[in-house]
């Protein structure tokens, strides 16, 4: 008589996870973007760089210009030390002709990704254009936040992702010593208006 109340309790808890949609065996789908010139690339695939680093850009924010050539020159500085640069464009009415004229006026040096754009924005929680990502070996956010202290024209007192990626390694997700005092946070940036598509 136990036995078959353990098999009917098996059974109800079965249907039960089966109707809430849980699959024992499903595993997350792998985060994979396409860059503007064709190249596929899986997070998967980047686990011997040191860190990746995803920046929100946007045709529309008047603020990525200035960003443009301080950009350029932390790819340049860190990507032969074994970080990769990745500039996302999720916004709901970007076009992939227009984020191509608007990286090749802008002279982005790193590559620019539209398609995956939106689930690369989602996963790491974007809210603002341009705001700068930080992923470990592991694929774990260990920076999110501002690229520097630099409002308009002034002088960067602080350069936060620059001292990120000059640490020797990333001992744990948002250290509280890396993040920016909140009173000077993201002040030259766009609110993100992401886009719905699939991917």
């Amino acid at each position: 008589m136990a036995m078959v109340r353990w098999s009917i309790a098996t059974l109800c808890l079965s249907g039960l996870l089966l109707w809430a949609g849980w699959q024992p065996d499903a595993s997350p789908t792998p985060l994979q973007w396409t860059t503007t010139d064709g190249k596929t690339v899986r997070l998967s695939d980047l686990r011997d760089a040191k860190a990746v680093v995803f920046i929100t850009l946007s045709t529309r924010c008047p603020a990525v210009p200035r960003y443009a050539p301080r950009l350029n020159r932390l790819y340049e500085t860190y990507r032969g030390r074994g970080v990769v640069f990745y500039g996302v464009y999720p916004e709901a009415d970007e076009t992939l002709e227009g984020i191509r004229a608007h990286a090749r006026q802008l002279g982005f040096k790193f590559p620019v990704v539209r398609q995956g754009a939106v689930n690369i924005a989602r996963a790491v929680g974007a809210t603002h254009v341009p705001q700068a990502f930080v992923l470990n070996r592991n694929g774990v956010v260990v920076y999110s936040g501002a690229i520097d202290s630099v409002t308009k024209r002034e002088v960067a007192q602080h350069q936060y992702l620059r001292d990120v990626l000059h640490l020797p390694r990333h001992p744990r997700p948002q250290s509280e010593d890396l993040v920016p005092d909140p009173s000077g946070y993201l002040i030259d940036a766009c609110a993100l208006i992401l886009g719905t598509l699939p991917s």
